[in-house]
Formats: structure tokens, sequence, C-alpha cells
């Protein structure tokens, strides 16, 4: 699966049938959108795969409504409706097996290819899971990844250590922040952390220039490449998200 921005591609060689992708960030850090994105780039390949968005956090019209404004045009809007389905996991997935056979059910009866299961940390059970045996969870949406031969991605937030630590440095996500969120760094075969400085009140980086509407996704784990800092940008107006550039590491914004 390409994701349809080249420098992040290139760094990952995309994302493989099988495969079990994490987006970790902190609040309005992008996750949502820029998952919604991912799908949307799809629609760019003349045989475009069927995807869902499966969400926890908005209604599933919400995430249609949000999906829709990335249209270019009437023409991707109606390709966006008939290819891309959206599911209420709050409504329709109660419990870990309610969200597995809804996997199962998109993929046998509507051929999807890609599914993304966003804001992971609110499903209505994951309270219920004792601290031991959330790592259960991811272990069996890895191996349903592996066995039905599709990408699920994931977006979820950190544990409550970020906002505890010092200085920028600290408040980006880090792969060990992922071991108190079902041991995602460890299943994962890719995880992406996001932040978005100006919602740390850092309006400019180290050479001035404005970082009103980036995101940076830092790459955290990859079998091709890692540690790498990629800058994005939203348009607030629609929320497509634009690749920018890859950041000298001398350059990152600490």
């Amino acid at each position: 699966m390409i994701t349809g921005y080249p420098i992040l591609d290139n760094l990952t060689g995309g994302f493989s049938e099988g495969n079990l992708i994490t987006l970790v960030g902190g609040p309005l850090a992008g996750k949502s959108m820029f998952s919604l994105n991912i799908l949307r780039n799809q629609m760019e390949f003349e045989v475009a795969p069927n995807t869902a968005f499966m969400t926890a956090e908005l209604s599933a019209e919400d995430a249609e409504t949000a999906m829709h404004k990335l249209a270019a045009g009437e023409g991707e809007a109606k390709r966006m409706k008939e290819q891309i389905l959206f599911v209420d996991l709050l409504k329709y997935c109660p419990d870990f097996e309610s969200l597995r056979q809804k996997i199962i059910d998109l993929v046998r009866k509507d051929n999807v290819k890609a599914i993304v299961i966003d804001s992971f940390h609110f499903l209505p059970f994951i309270d219920n899971y004792p601290y031991d045996k959330l790592p259960n969870i991811s272990r069996k949406l890895k191996f349903l990844a592996r066995e039905l031969g599709i990408v699920i991605i994931i977006t979820t937030r950190p544990n409550y250590q970020p906002s505890e630590r010092s200085g920028l440095a600290g408040k980006r996500p880090f792969l060990s922040d992922l071991e108190y969120v079902g041991d995602l760094n460890y299943f994962s075969d890719v995880v992406l952390g996001m932040m978005r400085p100006e919602m740390l009140s850092v309006n400019v980086d180290m050479e001035g220039n404005s970082l009103k509407d980036i995101i940076q996704v830092e790459l955290l784990k990859s079998r091709k490449s890692f540690m790498e800092l990629i800058s994005y940008k939203i348009m607030p107006d629609n929320g497509l998200i634009e690749e920018k550039e890859l950041l000298d590491k001398h350059n990152w914004i600490w």
C-alpha cells in the first residue's frame, strides 16, 4: 500500500499486506486527518482498493464529512463514497470479538484491503482490560492483518508521560510510550510519531520559519529506516495534508 507521500513511502517502502501500522501523537496532532489523507491518496491509483475508516472518537457521519472535504470535485467525492466505508466503533463494536468480526466482514464481504482503527485509546472495551492483558489485543490485530492480507492502521495517543517530560524533545512521542498502549511498539511493523509544534506554543523553527499548520512526523520504527523527521502542512480550510520536506536532524526543534 502506497501512502501517496513520496518521502514517507521511500523511507518505509510503503505499507505491506499483513502490516500493523501505528500513528501515535497527543491531542490535535493530526492523526485522524493524516490517516484520512492516506485513504484519500489511494484514489489517485487507477485501480484503488476499497478501504475502511473505523472511528472510536468521531461519529461515522462526521468522519465521512471530513473525508468528503478532501475531495477534488464531485467525481472524486463520488468515488470516495463508493470505495471508503465508515464504521462507528462505539455503536457496532462493544468488545474485541465484535471488532474482529467486523474487520473480517469488511474484508470478505466488501473486499476491503486497508482499515484504519481511529482513536484506539477510546475503544469502549479498552478500560475493561487489565494492563497485562492489553497486549493480547495488539497481538491479535497483528495476526488478523497477516491472516487476511490487509493493512491495519491504528491511531492512538501515547501514555501520559509526554506531558510530564521537560523540553520540546520530551513532548515528542517515544516508541517506548506505546508499551502502555498494548505493546503496540512491539507488534507494529511501522510506528509514526506525530506532533504539531504550535499546539505546544512553538510557533517558529530554529531558523525563524513559521510552524503554523505544520505537522512533524517522526519515523520511530520501520524495517527500512527509522529516526527521520518529515514536515507536513495541513490546510485548515479542508484538512488536506501536503508533504513538505525531510528535515535535517541538525535543525530539529529541540
